[in-house]
């Protein structure tokens, strides 16, 4: 997998995200054998597609929605698979009464995670969101 490609990836999975579609979600997502998503909040972790979509379900409940775009994305090969680690800015959008709003905060945020390669394309088996230290 190239940096481009990975940036595709994790770009479309913050537009996934915004779009706050579940399913979407988890079809970015590895459809057979285990998968994990770890947010950077508190309580934010699921391991397994129900717990995933359990958790997607109450972030998407919030009055809130998020999405990023990649700033750099750096990709190392693991046997079948290549893990990865993307600087991004993320984006908060008010969500109310049905409908995304314009950005009001924009900050930066670390995505970083494990994709395994199906015959459908390249799908995440473990993502995690982290919010990282900024120098001062």
């Amino acid at each position: 997998m190239t940096p481009s490609t990975a940036t595709v990836l994790v770009d479309d999975l913050g537009q996934a995200f915004l779009a706050g579609d579940v399913e979407a979600v988890l079809g970015r997502f590895c459809s057979t054998g285990p998968i994990m998503y770890a947010g950077s909040e508190a309580g934010e972790l699921a391991v397994g597609r129900a717990n995933l979509r359990s958790l997607l379900q109450d972030l998407f409940g919030r009055d809130e929605r998020y999405s990023w775009e990649s700033d750099t994305v750096h990709v190392v090969p693991c046997g079948t698979a290549v893990v990865l680690l993307a600087d991004v800015t993320l984006h908060v959008h008010p969500y109310v009464d049905g409908a995304v709003g314009p950005v009001s905060e924009s900050v930066p945020y670390r995505i970083s995670g494990a994709l395994e390669h199906a015959d459908d394309g390249w799908r995440w088996r473990m993502c995690q969101g982290s919010e990282p230290t900024v120098e001062a």
